[in-house]
């Protein structure tokens, strides 16, 4: 059988963490022809609430629950985060904000 497509997947709020999660559910029954899910880019924890607390999107909360590599980079042209992109050499990147 063929290789399993690589995807990595961008988002952060609650919408996108939907759309992983559908996804992610979807690879593991075999879906869309076979594909993995190989990394997951979300920005960094945020200070919210009134205390300020670093808190974690709600994208990087599920690929930590689920074991996906997790980027968190603080602006997309990092050198370390896209030479780890080019290492994961994806398929497919998938978008949801």
């Amino acid at each position: 059988s063929a290789a399993k497509r690589r995807v990595v997947f961008l988002g952060t709020p609650a919408v996108a963490a939907r759309s992983l999660e559908l996804l992610l559910d979807a690879s593991a029954q075999g879906g869309g022809g076979g594909f993995e899910v190989a990394a997951v880019v979300s920005q960094p924890p945020a200070r919210s609430g009134r205390k300020m607390k670093l808190t974690a999107s709600p994208v990087q909360t599920l690929a930590e629950a689920r074991g996906i590599e997790l980027l968190t980079p603080a602006s997309a042209k990092e050198e370390a985060f896209l030479a780890r992109l080019d290492e994961l050499q994806p398929d497919l990147c998938i978008t949801a904000a």
